[in-house]
């Protein structure tokens, strides 16, 4: 097991639980999102319940202390970009 397996797990759980559209990532993990995505969506399109297969996980590269992006994320995928 990998870290982007658990990684994957995790994202997965989380989706269970808030049941949301899309999940924004963000941190300095998200600056690898090219090189972690195409782990992370394999687990979840494996692990996840049916309705939850296809939830997408996105980058943002807002600065970590801009938190205005990740939280208007929550509400609206066009923030999702955090551009």
């Amino acid at each position: 097991m990998t870290f982007l397996h658990y990684l994957g797990v995790g994202f997965t759980g989380l989706i269970h639980i808030f049941s949301p559209d899309i999940v924004v990532m963000g941190g300095g993990v998200s600056k690898a999102f090219d090189l972690l995505s195409e782990r992370i969506h394999t687990v979840i399109r494996r692990d996840a319940m049916g309705p939850f297969k296809d939830v997408k996980v996105v980058p943002c590269k807002a600065p970590v202390k801009d938190r205005r992006a990740q939280l208007g994320a929550q509400n609206n995928h066009d923030f999702a970009r955090c551009d």
